[in-house]
This record gives C-alpha cells, structure tokens and sequence, in this order.
C-alpha cells in the first residue's frame, strides 16, 4: 500500500493520488506494519521456546497477540475497503465521482494490498484457532 502513486494531468492541471491523503489508507498501512512487527517478534518468540532458551512458556502471551493482530488487521482491512468501494464505484448520493477509471494503477495495487491483507487475515483466524480445526482422520465416528 505504502507503493500506491500515481499522477494524472486533467486539463492541464495534475492531479496525484497517494495513499497517504486518505486516513484510513494510512490506518490500513500501519495496522498491517503493526501487525507484520508483532508477528515476526512472535515467532522468534516462539522459536526460542522451541530451542529451550526461555524458562517460561510465552504461549498465552503470543495467542492473546495472534488474537490482537487479528483485530488489528480486520479493522484496517474495513477501512481500506470502504474507501476503496467508494474510490471504484463513488457515491451519486453525495456527488463523490469514481476515480478507478482515471488512476487505474494507484486502484490496482490497492487492490492487490488489500486482496493480500484479506489473506494474512484468514491466516490470522486459523492462528488463533488451531484447537478447532481438526483432521478428518482423528474425529471419532459414533456407533
């Protein structure tokens, strides 16, 4: 998302397009950065475990984390979301135009960023609830 620019001249007048004049474009990067920093701070966390290292387990500490992330990243995932609808389709209500059709390379890779953090978000889930899921071959069958 950081990547997102793109300038257009309209007119003779040039218009930019950055993802950081929209708020929740900026809320959106930094919520995914946050979410990228505590997730490499967990898994070293996690691999020091594994080595032995620690004297205590850090597990609740790091799934009350996975669980943070998660939110962190559902909620500039909204965001990003709803400004990009708006970007691709505007809003006749309020005379908001659409500007995908004129900045189609800003819109795509936001598109692109968003398509990938909708992904880490699914990640996320299946993070924070491993006990649930189970194998096929492990689930008792009844008499």
């Amino acid at each position: 998302m950081v990547t997102c620019r793109q300038s257009i001249t309209v007119f003779g007048i040039r218009i930019d397009a950055l993802y950081s004049y929209s708020l929740a474009f900026n809320f959106f990067a930094f919520a995914n950065a946050i979410a990228c920093a505590l997730s490499m701070m967990t898994l070293f966390l996690l691999i020091v475990e594994a080595c032995g290292i620690l004297p205590t387990s850090p597990s609740s500490c790091s799934s009350m984390t996975w669980y943070w992330m998660m939110s962190l990243v559902l909620a500039g995932c909204t965001a990003a979301t709803a400004v990009g609808y708006i970007g691709k389709c505007g809003n006749t209500h309020t005379g908001w135009m659409p500007i995908c059709d004129h900045l189609g390379k800003f819109c795509s890779k936001a598109t692109t960023s968003m398509a990938f953090a909708y992904a880490s978000l699914l990640l996320f889930m299946f993070a924070c609830n491993p006990g649930r899921v189970e194998h096929p071959a492990t689930l008792e069958h009844g008499p």
